[in-house]
């Protein structure tokens, strides 16, 4: 399993997918449910919108995310991504968010990225911002 968190500059977590510079990523080892490596990767696309497929090529299984629209949830899921979102931020660490996920334990509320039309269109306006 690979889980993905959306992170900026900074390398903290992104409460907002659109908004993330570069991705986290935990490879867990499925026997022991335990992270085997951490590594940031960072997208060619400059857009969160293209990421579903680098995400794909990278391996990602689940992806952890505060907010997420309609579309990247769409293109994810159509990968075989798994997409959980509404993770409560700020998150007291990526560790600590991995293994609330791993034990069962994360909590999710409602994802606050609902931008876009009323069909769940994404709005790529140059005035709108992530």
């Amino acid at each position: 399993m690979k889980i993905a968190i959306p992170l900026d500059n900074e390398n903290v977590f992104s409460a907002h997918y659109g908004a993330a510079t570069r991705i986290g990523c935990f490879l867990i080892d499925s026997a022991t449910r335990k992270v085997r490596k951490i590594e940031t990767l960072y997208p060619v696309a400059s857009s969160p919108c293209a990421w579903p497929d680098w995400l794909h090529q990278e391996e990602v299984t689940v992806l952890l995310a505060g907010g997420i629209g309609a579309g990247a949830r769409e293109r994810c899921a159509a990968l075989g991504i798994e997409v959980l979102s509404g993770v409560p931020s700020p998150v007291a660490s990526l560790e600590a968010l991995v293994a609330s996920y791993l034990a069962g334990s994360l909590t999710f509320g409602e994802s606050p990225c609902q931008h876009g039309d009323q069909d769940g269109h994404h709005s790529h306006d140059p005035a709108h911002e992530h």
